[in-house]
């Protein structure tokens, strides 16, 4: 029988029993303290998602300083940007050389790009119960938009991918023309997403007026594209289930461009105030004819292009 430590083994009795105590009572407490000695030593560290470091950054204590706040979601933002635009040149390269592994790539690096969405969103809408200066209003909004569009990118990127795989899993491709001409649009497409990743990078608005006069180049190029299609349809050069995939593709191209065209416009509205209320004014000017760098720049653009397209000098 246990005898009572007071009576019968002093004071080093009395104080086994008093550890014991606490070691019961702190019993609990040990895998929190556990936790917090993982993360303060970082002897065995856990394993984390990709970019969990970088969407730590989004740390609540940077919200008092909105400066800080939202370099955090533009380095992230940026990241995600590349994400979506790295996953198009994927998916045009699948139309050459099915990888399935690739695709896996592609899909992760779309829930990648879904969860920085959330992130930063959910970030933003924290940031905005602080600020009161339109300055910073004003960058919540663009970075809103923003968040928006390169989601739609990454969207575009598998809606691609995907017409490949079934082209692949009916063992089908398209034509050598066919496949010729996408070679030149995706060259089309990669200068447009270059421009717009250095308008969203540098806020460089030099760089973002050069993206729309490439978007009405895509939007001509999609539209003799789909003619051509069409005849290599009418003269059996291509099955009709592969001429509506091509043409599905081509939808899917002209919307990336879209997408480019939107981050370019509210990257010129915001350094340009005026132009802030009245972009629907703003965008007509320039496919009216009526801005002369705009004309020099699609003409330059349209001719280098379109001279690559099989069947033209």
């Amino acid at each position: 029988m246990w005898d009572c430590p007071i009576h019968s083994g002093g004071i080093a009795n009395a104080n086994s029993v008093f550890n014991l105590t606490c070691a019961l009572l702190l019993l609990p407490c040990v895998g929190i303290y556990e936790k917090l000695s993982h993360r303060l030593i970082k002897d065995k560290p856990a394993p984390v998602g990709k970019y969990d470091e970088m969407l730590d950054a989004l740390n609540p204590v940077f919200i008092s300083t909105p400066a800080v706040a939202f370099g955090r979601c533009y380095d992230i933002l940026l990241v995600m940007y590349q994400l979506a635009s790295t996953n198009i040149g994927r998916a045009f390269n699948m139309f050459t050389q099915y990888d399935p592994e690739v695709m896996k790539q592609m899909q992760a690096d779309e829930g990648y790009i879904d969860s920085i969405a959330d992130h930063v969103s959910n970030y933003l809408v924290q940031i905005s119960a602080s600020i009161t200066a339109q300055y910073h209003v004003e960058i919540m909004n663009y970075y809103f938009s923003a968040i928006t569009e390169f989601e739609r990118l990454g969207d575009h990127a598998l809606n691609m991918a995907d017409i490949a795989a079934e082209l692949a899993g009916k063992d089908s491709a398209f034509s050598k023309d066919a496949l010729s001409e996408l070679a030149v649009l995706w060259k089309l497409l990669d200068t447009i997403l270059g421009h717009t990743h250095e308008a969203f990078r540098k806020q460089n608005s030099a760089e973002a007026r050069r993206i729309e006069p490439l978007e009405q180049v895509v939007d001509d190029m999609v539209g003799v594209l789909k003619q051509n299609h069409l005849k290599r349809l009418r003269d059996g050069e291509c099955e009709v289930f592969n001429g509506s995939e091509f043409f599905n593709l081509l939808s899917e191209a002209e919307r990336i461009s879209d997408v480019c065209s939107n981050v370019g416009v509210a990257t010129v509205a915001r350094a340009t105030p005026g132009i802030k209320h009245h972009i629907h004014d703003y965008i007509s000017v320039l496919h009216s004819g009526r801005d002369e760098e705009f004309n020099r720049v699609y003409q330059a653009v349209h001719d280098e292009y379109f001279r690559q397209l099989p069947g033209r000098e």
